[in-house]
């Protein structure tokens, strides 16, 4: 079941986003995401949060399911969207509104990508960048030119990468600035690792 979760970081260029999100078989909003979904011309199956971020839902929206949680609670509203994704048997889970905004809440949110189940394929949309977690062999596609970088998630798992300016052949990352701004050589960049970890691999958006 292919998933998305819509959080609530600042978006502005929803064209530009909605270009990069495709069909899906469950919508599931935090909150205040609600008007990214508005703005996206897409209707969640399932809201979920505190409800303090909006008012009303549009009446056409009468038959989502709305599962209200009190505003005193140890996770935000972000992490129960997650979590309830899970619950409801993602094979993959494509996020938006993951980063961006407060510096605290994008640090959490991309903690959170430890914990979604390894078996589970992650990718978190926004306007400027793409984030891919990667947990064993992934294949992303890119264009030749394209800036990105790779960070340690997990653990300093042997890296093995093709389709890179600067190739990692079952290496570790030696410092935390060690992958960061690669160069994409053509459309299609692969990505494997060994051993216990994770990682994920940012791709920024041409302008």
């Amino acid at each position: 079941m292919k998933i998305l979760v819509a959080l609530d970081a600042p978006m502005d260029n929803y064209p530009r986003l909605k270009a990069k999100i495709s069909k899906y078989d469950l919508v599931i909003a935090a909150d205040g995401a609600v008007r990214h979904l508005q703005a996206l011309s897409l209707t969640p199956d399932i809201i979920v949060g505190d409800f303090d971020s909006f008012k009303s839902i549009p009446k056409e929206w009468k038959k989502v399911e709305l599962i209200k949680y009190p505003k005193q609670k140890d996770v935000t509203d972000g992490e129960l969207a997650i979590n309830l994704a899970v619950e409801k048997g993602a094979s993959e889970i494509d996020i938006i509104g993951l980063t961006g905004g407060y510096l605290d809440h994008t640090l959490a949110n991309l903690e959170l990508l430890k914990f979604i189940p390894k078996n589970i394929k992650v990718t978190s949309f926004s306007e400027d960048e793409t984030v891919y977690r990667i947990t064993g062999q992934r294949t992303i596609q890119a264009m030749a030119g394209d800036r990105l970088s790779i960070l340690n998630l997990v653990g300093t798992p042997k890296i093995k990468t093709t389709g890179l300016k600067y190739n990692l052949d079952n290496s570790v990352l030696k410092s935390p600035t060690h992958g960061i701004s690669n160069e994409a050589k053509g459309n299609k960049i692969n990505v494997s690792i060994s051993g216990e970890g994770m990682i994920m691999l940012i791709a920024y958006s041409r302008k």
